[in-house]
C-alpha cells in the first residue's frame, strides 16, 4: 500500500451554521468505543508494515515503517517511522487489551519539524506559533473512549522551538503600553503588526486530569525575556497562561529611550483563549501592583542608606570625640609628671 487517507473514516466537524436538531428530553448518544477489543485479543501478527504517505486530521505524514508485533492481546509498534513537516517521528507505542480496559502506552519523538504548516493543517486556521525544533512525550493512558483518553492521560513532556514567532500578537507593542501605563504618558499608536520573533521557546509539561501542565515556559526575544506558567486544556484546547516580560538590558522605546519604567519590574500578560484564536492582555492591576513593590522596595533601600549614614556619622563622632578625651587625659598626666620631677 502507498497511499491512505483516513480522514473520509474519522468523519467531518459538523458546520457551524447548522441548525442542530432539537432534542429536549433525549438523553446524550453514549460514547463511541475506539478500538475492537476482541478483534484485538484475536489478532497474532509479526511483520513490518511501509506505507508511503497517509493523511489523518489534515496531516500528511511520508515514509511510515512500523513494526507490527500482536500476540495474545498485546499489540506493540516498535519501532514507529515517519516523516512528516520536515521532521522525523521515532516512537515506541503499546494497546494492552488483555485486562478489562485498555491500557495505551506512547514514548516518542518528535525532531526538525515546522511547527506552522503542521498546526495550520491539524486547526485548518492560522497557527498560534512557528519555527522549527522538536516535542518528545513519555505518556500513558487507559479506557476505550476519546474523554478517558483525555482525562486519564499520565506522564510529561518537552518541547523546545528556535527561531520562531508568535502570531497575533506584538509583544513589543505591549511593553511600550506597559512603560506609557507606569510613566502615565499616552498609550502608544496601535501599527497594527501582530508578529512577535524569538530565538528559543522551552517548556516542560505533565499530563495530568486531562489538562497539559507547563510550569516553566521560557521564550527568548531579541527585546526581552518571557517566562509563565499555564496549562492546555486537552478537551477544549483552550489555553491559560501567566507570563512576565523580563527586559533585555539595552532594550529602547519607540522613541529610542530607555525604558526606564519597567526596567527593572515583571510585565505581567494574561494569554487565554482557544489555541487557534489566543488573546494576549496586558494585566495592569498586577502590573501596577509590581510598580507599587518596586517603589516600597526604593524607599525601604533609601531608609536603609540614611539609617547607615547617620550611623557612619555618630561612630565618626564617637571617635573624635576619644580621641579629643585621649589628648586631654595624656596632657594631664604630662603635668603631674612634670610636677613629680620639678619638686
Amino acid at each position: 500500500m502507498n497511499e491512505l487517507d483516513l480522514d473520509p473514516y474519522l468523519g467531518s466537524t459538523p458546520s457551524a451554521d447548522a441548525e442542530p436538531t432539537p432534542t429536549p428530553n433525549s438523553a446524550p448518544p453514549p460514547a463511541e468505543e475506539l478500538l475492537p477489543i476482541e478483534l484485538l485479543r484475536e489478532l497474532d501478527v509479526n511483520g513490518t508494515l511501509t506505507l508511503g504517505k497517509l493523511k489523518a486530521m489534515n496531516a500528511t505524514i511520508q515514509n511510515l515503517v512500523a513494526k507490527l508485533d500482536a500476540h495474545q492481546g498485546r499489540i506493540a509498534l516498535s519501532p514507529l517511522r515517519f516523516d512528516l513537516y520536515s521532521g522525523h517521528f521515532n516512537a515506541h507505542a503499546v494497546v494492552n487489551v488483555q485486562g478489562k480496559q485498555p491500557r495505551i502506552l506512547l514514548n516518542q519523538k518528535l525532531t526538525g519539524i515546522q511547527f506552522q504548516p503542521l498546526l495550520h493543517d491539524l486547526l485548518q486556521d492560522e497557527s498560534p506559533v512557528s519555527g522549527r525544533g522538536e516535542l518528545n512525550l513519555d505518556i500513558s493512558t487507559t479506557g476505550n473512549q476519546l474523554n478517558d483518553w483525555i482525562q486519564r492521560l499520565s506522564g510529561e513532556g518537552a518541547i523546545v522551538i528556535n527561531d520562531g514567532a508568535l502570531t497575533n500578537v506584538n509583544i513589543a507593542h505591549m511593553i511600550r503600553q506597559a512603560e506609557a501605563l507606569l510613566s502615565k504618558q499616552p498609550p502608544p499608536k496601535d501599527s497594527g503588526y501582530q508578529h512577535t520573533d524569538f530565538t528559543a521557546l522551552k517548556g516542560q509539561f505533565e499530563f495530568r486530569q486531562g489538562r497539559a501542565l507547563n510550569p516553566n515556559l521560557t521564550v527568548e526575544m531579541p527585546l526581552a525575556r518571557l517566562n509563565g506558567q499555564g496549562y492546555l486544556d486537552l478537551t477544549e484546547l483552550y489555553l491559560n497562561y501567566e507570563v512576565s516580560a523580563h527586559l533585555a538590558g539595552t532594550s529602547t522605546g519607540q522613541d529610542g529611550k530607555s525604558l526606564t519604567d519597567v526596567r527593572d519590574i515583571p510585565i505581567p500578560i494574561l494569554v487565554t483563549g482557544p489555541i487557534d484564536s489566543l488573546s494576549y492582555k496586558l494585566d495592569t492591576d498586577k502590573l501596577i501592583g509590581h510598580q507599587l513593590e518596586r517603589e516600597k522596595e526604593k524607599l525601604k533601600q533609601k531608609a536603609e542608606a540614611e539609617k547607615e549614614k547617620a550611623k557612619a556619622k555618630v561612630e565618626k563622632e564617637v571617635e573624635e570625640k576619644k580621641k579629643e578625651l585621649g589628648k586631654e587625659a595624656e596632657q594631664k598626666l604630662k603635668k603631674q609628671f612634670d610636677k613629680l620631677l620639678n619638686f
